[in-house]
């Protein structure tokens, strides 16, 4: 989120091929651990609302060009995130709730950023009003078993 609200500021912007900071994934107990991220849910949507009303008040109609894109990919990146979280979820009728509940709230927040999301699963979900939302789940949950989690 931090690193979104300088960009406006910024004149020149360096991208390195090699990462200078390497974030251990997969420690039990890490903010990025998917029971945690479950657990405090709330707070990744706080953040994606902030994202949203600091693009919304701030960039939207100030900035142009790579600047503009960058930070709606951005924000884009972590709200397709918060998408992800009600697919691993548990299954059941409070996650099946909450996802259009969040989509609508987006929609509020940010049309630009609603509209730039650029995911075929959030696409299908919203073409059939969440009503796929059981087979998306299944489907994300047989991916992430093929793959060993």
């Amino acid at each position: 989120e931090y690193n979104l609200y300088p960009i406006p500021y910024v004149r020149s912007l360096i991208f390195f091929d090699h990462p200078i900071f390497v974030y251990r994934i997969g420690v039990e107990g890490q903010s990025i651990n998917i029971n945690s991220v479950i657990k405090n849910r709330k707070m990744l949507f706080k953040i994606v609302k902030n994202l949203c009303i600091f693009y919304e008040e701030k960039c939207r109609y100030n900035i142009s060009g790579p600047k503009n894109k960058y930070i709606i990919n951005a924000i884009c990146e972590v709200a397709a995130n918060a998408y992800a979280v009600y697919l691993k979820m548990p299954y059941g009728k409070k996650a099946k709730e909450m996802i259009p509940k969040f989509d609508k709230k987006l929609m509020q927040w940010s049309p630009k950023v609603y509209a730039a999301i650029d995911s075929k699963a959030i696409h299908l979900l919203r073409k059939d009003s969440f009503i796929i939302y059981t087979l998306a789940y299944f489907l994300f949950k047989l991916k992430r078993w093929k793959r060993g989690f």
